[in-house]
């Protein structure tokens, strides 16, 4: 039911396992707590590279085509916009793997 967006957190997708209203609102406590946490930490690092000229959206995508990068089979993951970033990925082995399937913004459970 969550998935890795391409923006570097974790969104809560449509799905069977948390149909009851209760469940839904403690997955989406959790699921911001987390992604406060991500955007502090994206935050800091950009601080930290000021003079790098580094912005917090560049650090959301390193980040999130590193996690894509070490995901797990059945893990679920949006695929980056179309651009450099995607073009690395559909010619990777993962790219590969994923077929049809592999297309910009997409989201996939990895193979």
């Amino acid at each position: 039911c969550l998935g890795e967006s391409n923006r570097g957190y974790l969104e809560l997708r449509d799905c069977d396992g948390l149909k009851e209203a209760g469940e839904r609102n403690d997955a989406q406590k959790l699921l911001a707590e987390e992604n406060k946490d991500r955007k502090a930490l994206y935050n800091e690092i950009t601080r930290l590279n000021t003079e790098q000229g580094i912005s917090v959206s560049t650090v959301e995508s390193i980040y999130a085509l590193e996690r894509l990068r070490r995901g797990k089979s059945g893990e679920v993951f949006q695929l980056p916009a179309a651009g450099p970033d995607f073009d690395t990925v559909k010619q990777s082995a993962l790219g590969q793997r994923l077929g049809a399937n592999c297309t910009p913004g997409n989201w996939v459970t990895l193979p």
